[in-house]
């Protein structure tokens, strides 16, 4: 019955301490800089490998 309490309360004082300093966990734009960051170098990455292609249409006139 108080197992959750256990569980919940050093999240809670966690959560206290960043919120009176002022830290970067709060800030939304940095959970958006960090999760899309991994995005971004793919991104990057298959956009290089992608420049060098160039697409061929075929038309097949045997109608």
């Amino acid at each position: 019955m108080w197992g959750s309490t256990w569980i919940l309360l050093p999240i809670a004082v966690f959560l206290i301490y960043k919120a009176t300093t002022d830290s970067v966990i709060l800030n939304s734009e940095w959970y958006l800089n960090t999760l899309l960051a991994p995005v971004k170098r793919i991104k990057k990455l298959l956009g290089r490998n992608q420049k060098g292609r160039k697409d061929v249409l075929v038309i097949d006139r045997k109608k």
